[in-house]
């Protein structure tokens, strides 16, 4: 039998976040207060929806407020936050445990393929890129000036 693949991606700094977002299809970002932890509730629809939509642009990710300054008004709640991105996108905030309602998001947002998604609609792939070529020409410019 093969593996089942992971239910959810960790993610821990407002790189990884970003790196993650700035991709086509539908992010579920699950964000918790360290002291809280995760929300065990939506494992099983994390499960669930990674092996039947596997063929899909569709990951799960888990990220704690409290190491994410993106994330930093979301610190300190008691209840999960969940940010449903599609292409870079924020289409619906999801609070507390409602795994219907994130069900319902998935099963609607969720691209047949990554094809469904361009990545020059995605604002958050398209700062990145900007961002990288900036420095990559900031980088190229200091060592001219250094020879």
């Amino acid at each position: 039998m093969a593996s089942l693949p992971d239910p959810f991606v960790p993610v821990s700094t407002n790189e990884e976040l970003e790196e993650w977002l700035a991709q086509r299809g539908l992010r579920v970002v699950e964000v918790h207060s360290g002291f809280w932890g995760p929300c065990l509730a939506a494992i099983t629809m994390y499960k669930k929806y990674s092996v039947e939509y596997e063929d899909r642009p569709l990951k799960f990710l888990v990220a704690c407020a409290d190491d994410i300054d993106e994330l930093a008004a979301f610190r300190e709640l008691a209840e999960p936050i969940f940010l449903i991105y599609r292409n870079g996108r924020l289409m619906d905030t999801v609070k507390g445990s409602q795994v219907p309602m994130l069900v319902k998001h998935v099963m609607e947002l969720t691209p047949r393929s990554e094809d469904d998604d361009d990545l020059e609609e995605n604002d958050i792939f398209r700062a990145r890129r900007d961002r990288i070529q900036a420095e990559q020409q900031a980088r190229a410019e200091a060592l001219q000036a250094a020879a």
